[in-house]
């Protein structure tokens, strides 16, 4: 916004207007924050989190060294302050003593523009204001209102308000009493309400003698003492508040010769030089704001019309005010205002004198507690008395301000607090001119500030002399800048040989002689680079740089490590007892140092543990003979061997991670560990004493252990009738179906392979006792397609009385696969969740196994580790084991909705090779070699499942690859077979051998037909001239194609040619001669179609005919390895 510049003003003279004005003046340091309005076209918020913010001012700091020019933090960027990051390390912070700009809802600031206008529901406000109000657009309501922290100050004119003109920052609304208009005019810290009273005849109106106004708040409650009120909320602090009234007439002049039309406007804001004025006494009552104007004011022979009343509410956000000698009880905080920053003695021949100060406030939050290294204090003169420098001096002020500072109850100026001087001018022609304070006094005034604001004030050097040291100066102008340095923190969360700070009895004892020492840094300017000398002394003993380490150039926020080893030998003795202490100094120019850290005591004990513990075992002992099996827990017993104090064990077997256990009071303890490997095992034992000396470990107990055990049950679901599934695993656990089930088509998708289906309410299958100890180490898997997903649903469970054991389900909380247990104590859920969440309709691997030792569980899906969790305290399920439900409170819940297939269970852990096994077993359910006669239209499948391929066409017989047979197609040609093959939205692999004679276009070998187009198509791809397996993304006309293409183009030799769909990854791959050439993301779709050889189908048209030869066709269900893949190209 355009604003026309203040004009001088030489001093104050009586005044004939007599002004009414409400004025609710924001002043909000950071008012961003705390009040964002629910539809604004800008917003005032900047919050950032403290570690976001950490992480930009480091960024910053290594671009302004990098640079060597200052960059400014732009996250930290405020309504009034800036901060910079400098070349040598530092900070500077530059803070207005007024709002400078706003933030837009887009996150980038604008200018303040305080024009006002009219929003989509009636109201107006500033296009741009630091603060949130609201101003009447006409009608009943209030006629403005202001907002802080939650908070709110609504004042209402006591009658219906007319529409009001708009210009600029100015809304009049018009005779709201005969011949008196009503002006409220916004200001980037608020607004001022102004009652121009225009005419004698309008003073002499009844309705002048009291003013009332509604008052309406929330979140605050009104005091007031007769000259002024305040709104405070519930800690009583001033939110809101006014100063005291004031009443004044359009007498006088103003500095300079203005237009008619600026000369109002200048009296709307404040009285003319030689203007008459007074004040008034204000009442608070019953909700409402009470004024009495001077009646002598308003009809006084000598009066001038238009006359105004202010009332001068405001926010206690202010900070910038004046106090003024002369009018000692005027509060200033948003009264005459609008001439800017007043200071000094001046005398007008018509108006009498003035002596006016002005006091300005600075949050300390930004350099509060760091090192402040200079600070300077600037303001923009643009008026002054004479033309030639004269002298301002810049004090420190020891209390804070509000709306009811006056000259009367200001804290003395005294000599003590003077800070800094300068000196300036700033006359007609001269133009603006900076004026700066800057001094040490400043800055160590900013360094020892500790409380929420730095206060300072201006005031002339010499306050008796009259004019000579007038100046205004721009109410914008007054800014801080202050450069700190943050020291560092004391390091902290020091360890000696991995044991916490402690003192005293707490002190640890150490095994070694030079014990690794680690601490965190931290510095607030995280950019910083840190020195840092740590000290050991012995107890009692001073520091001293001699018995020292000094690690240079850390990293900051990390981890600072003295390996064990580095203090030198003999330093510490044996049987010693010493203690760690530190400091860090910044690597800024500044170097400052921290404060030391805590002292931490250790003992030195480096005598070892003279004999290896003792080990045995009933489970597995060190016999030679073979013993129980892989994944089957054994327990073993280890003892002190005679050495006193063991207070550990550390125990491992070869490729499982080391475990800890503590002995009892008899220096035993029994462990439980799962051997991973059959054959010969090796536990290796040692024992630890108080200061972390081990033993020589015990490497010589070695035991068998034996083959994996197999499933102690296993439901393959391949009855064809029946209420009974058969546990094929020969241990007679049969399960019994009831309720809601049927048999359906299992994971590979041909007739001989079934699955059961549950439908999500009382479908169910329950053996007749428990198939494994759950307490134990024990294994389940199975594979799943889930087809509802709205609840929980359990495929596997074990049951007790009150619930299940442990649950392989959908976890709907989650949207994941999960195996679940239950603690034994309290029944609180561990629970191993996968990555990401279940694809509905999708045949899906999943298994859960259990370490007793460890009480680890592991659940993996489609053969691949997705989730961990801990659960020490299993209990033993008594019933029995469900499929397609759980036990819940004692009733059946969970029920699952889909299909289930394959159900296996070990009374042992299981590995991921085996998981992997499983999930990746690839089936081969159509196999067309071609080795018929040559009239034969008839390809046989010979992989047992019948899907016999029919040619038709052109499509002829001729030689294979290796002189045997195969299809030779043409234009026209294709075989088929008379249904589906494949799943085709699960995991599958397709070969063929190829020869291409013809590449005038796309050339399909093998794919599967959907309704609009072939789900899969493992082609001759014409626009990039090299073999691709491909898909569409959709079974619809104009589908997108999705294709992996080989690295090198087509030939028109044999070439081996597989496609591979990954369900579980949402892949496409293509290998070519057994290599894996190409692979993109594709989510697949189930085609109902035929599978067709040497054709494919698009938009709902069959073509893309192979040209060549095609051999050795092959489709399996699941992924082929690329091993597998590797030895079909062998073949």
């Amino acid at each position: 916004m355009i604003r026309r510049k203040p004009r001088s003003r030489v001093g104050l003279r009586a005044m004939a207007t007599l002004i009414a004005v409400i004025a609710a003046l924001l002043m909000a340091p950071g008012a961003a924050a705390d009040q964002r309005p629910a539809t604004a076209p800008v917003t005032t918020s900047n919050a950032v989190a403290e570690n976001d913010a950490d992480a930009d001012k480091a960024a910053a700091s290594k671009r302004a060294r990098t640079m060597g020019q200052r960059v400014e933090v732009e996250s930290q960027r405020t309504q009034r302050t800036q901060l910079y990051a400098n070349p040598d390390g530092t900070f500077t912070a530059e803070m207005h003593a007024r709002p400078v700009r706003v933030r837009r809802a887009d996150g980038g600031w604008s200018p303040v523009d305080l024009t006002l206008e009219r929003k989509a529901n009636g109201v107006i406000a500033p296009k741009a204001s630091p603060t949130r109000m609201r101003l009447s657009g006409g009608g009943d309501g209030p006629l403005a209102t202001l907002f802080r922290h939650g908070k709110s100050l609504s004042l209402a004119w006591q009658d219906t308000l007319p529409e009001p003109t708009l210009d600029d920052d100015t809304a009049t609304y018009p005779d709201v009493l005969p011949d008196v208009d009503l002006v409220v005019r916004a200001y980037d810290d608020g607004f001022a309400e102004t009652l121009v009273v225009k005419t004698p005849r309008a003073a002499r109106n009844p309705a002048l003698a009291k003013l009332r106004f509604g008052v309406e708040t929330h979140g605050v409650q009104l005091r007031g003492n007769g000259r002024s009120f305040a709104a405070v909320d519930t800690e009583d602090r001033e939110v809101f508040g006014s100063g005291t009234p004031t009443m004044w007439d359009s007498s006088g002049t103003f500095d300079g010769r203005v237009n008619a039309a600026e000369d109002r406007t200048d009296r709307v804001a404040g009285p003319a030089t030689g203007a008459r004025r007074t004040t008034m006494p204000m009442r608070l009552t019953g909700g409402r704001l009470e004024l009495s104007p001077d009646r002598a004011l308003l009809t006084g022979a000598d009066t001038e019309f238009p006359v105004y009343i202010d009332p001068s509410v405001t926010v206690d956000l202010s900070y910038w005010t004046m106090i003024n000698q002369r009018f000692r009880h005027q509060s200033y905080w948003s009264y005459d205002r609008s001439d800017g920053v007043k200071v000094g003695y001046v005398e007008d021949w018509s108006a009498g004198w003035v002596k006016y100060r002005s006091l300005f406030r600075f949050p300390t939050s930004e350099f509060r507690g760091t090192h402040v290294l200079s600070a300077e204090f600037s303001a923009t003169v643009y008026h002054s008395y004479y033309c030639t420098n004269t002298r301002t001096d810049l004090y420190r002020i020891t209390s804070g301000f509000s709306s009811s500072t006056t000259w009367d109850n200001s804290v003395p100026w005294s000599s003590g607090n003077y800070l800094a001087k300068d000196s300036g001018h700033s006359c007609s022609g001269t133009g603006d001119r900076r004026m700066e304070w800057s001094t040490s006094a400043l800055a160590s005034a900013a360094d020892n500030a500790s409380g929420k604001y730095l206060i300072l004030g201006l005031r002339n050097y010499n306050e008796s002399d009259i004019n000579n040291s007038w100046k205004k100066f721009r109410a914008k102008s007054p800014k801080l800048s202050v450069t700190y340095n943050t020291p560092p923190e004391a390091p902290r969360d020091i360890t000696v040989n991995g044991h916490a700070c402690a003192q005293g009895a707490d002190r640890p004892t150490v095994g070694s002689a030079s014990p690794k020492i680690t601490a965190n840094l931290y510095d607030a300017d995280s950019a910083d680079r840190l020195d840092v000398r740590m000290y050991y002394t012995p107890l009692g003993g001073t520091n001293s740089t001699t018995n020292s380490v000094l690690r240079t150039d850390q990293a900051n926020g990390a981890t600072m490590t003295i390996p064990e080893g580095t203090i030198p030998g003999g330093a510490l003795a044996n049987g010693g007892t010493y203690f760690v202490q530190g400091y860090a100094r910044d690597t800024s120019t500044a170097r400052d140092r921290s404060p030391d850290s805590a002292r931490c005591e250790f003992t030195v004990d480096t005598s070892r543990p003279e004999n290896m513990p003792t080990v045995s075992s009933t489970d597995y002992p060190d016999d030679g003979a073979y013993h129980k099996g892989v994944g089957q827990t054994g327990e073993f017993t280890f003892g002190p061997n005679g050495v006193a104090g063991v207070v550990a064990y550390e125990f491992w077997l070869d490729g499982q991670p080391k475990r800890t256990a503590a002995p009892g009071a008899d220096g035993t303890v029994t462990v439980k560990v799962t051997p991973h490997a059959r054959g010969i095992n090796t536990l290796y034992v040692r024992s630890k004493d108080p200061a972390g000396n081990f033993s020589d470990t015990r490497s010589d107990y070695k035991f068998n252990v034996g083959r994996a055990s197999l499933p102690v049950a296993h439901w393959t679901m391949s009855e064809d009738t029946g209420p009974v599934l058969v546990d094929d695993s020969g241990n007679n656990h049969h399960a019994t179906l009831a309720g809601g089930t049927e048999r359906s088509s299992g994971r590979v998708g041909t007739g001989k392979d079934k699955a059961i289906r549950f439908d999500g309410a009382t479908g169910e299958a329950a053996t007749l006792a428990p198939v494994v100890d759950t307490a134990a180490s024990f294994a389940v898997a199975t594979w799943v397609r889930l087809t509802d997903d709205t609840a929980n649903r359990t495929a596997v469970s074990t049951v007790g009385p009150a619930s299940s054991a442990f649950r392989l389900r959908y976890d709907n909380a989650r949207n994941r696969w999960a195996f679940v247990t239950t603690d034994g104590r309290d029944a609180t859920p561990k629970v191993a969740a996968s990555a990401a969440a279940p694809r509905l309709g999708v045949w899906t691997h999943l298994a859960g196994t259990y370490d007793e030792a460890t009480g680890e569980l592991r659940l993996y899906v489609n053969g691949k580790l997705e989730g961990t969790a801990t659960n020490t305290y299993p209990w033993r399920a008594s019933e029995y084991t469900a499929i397609g439900r759980a036990r819940t409170a004692r009733e059946p819940s969970e029920f699952f909705a889909g299909d289930v297939d394959d159900v296996r269970v070990w009374s042992r852990m299981a590995y991921p090779d085996e998981m992997t096994a499983i999930a990746d077993k690839a089936t081969l359910v159509g196999e067309w070699l071609f080795e018929e006669a040559s009239d034969d239209p008839a390809a046989a499948d010979s992989s047992g499942y019948g899907h016999t391929a029919t040619l038709t066409g052109t499509m002829t017989r001729g030689d294979g690859k290796d002189g045997g047979g195969a299809l030779h197609g043409a234009r026209g040609g294709y075989a088929k077979t008379d249904g589906p093959v494949l799943l085709t939205d699960q995991s599958l692999t397709v070969s063929a051998w190829a020869r291409l004679t013809d590449t005038a276009n796309w050339r399909t070998a093998v794919a599967q037909a959907g309704e609009h187009c072939s789900a899969f198509l493992l082609q001759y791809d014409y626009w990039s001239r090299k073999w691709a397996f491909s898909a569409g993304k959709t079974d619809t006309d104009g589908a997108t194609p999705v294709r992996a293409l080989s690295d090198a183009p087509a030939s028109d030799q044999w070439t081996h040619l597989v496609g591979v769909y990954d369900a579980a990854d949402r892949e496409l791959r293509i290998y070519v001669n057994g290599q894996r050439e190409g692979t993109i993301s594709h989510t697949a779709w189930h085609a109902f179609g035929a599978l067709q050889i040497g054709v494919s189908l698009w938009d709902t048209n069959r073509g893309d005919h192979f040209v060549g030869g095609i051999d050795d066709v092959r489709v399996f269900t699941g992924v082929l390895s690329d091993a597998a893949i590797q030895n079909l190209y062998d073949l």
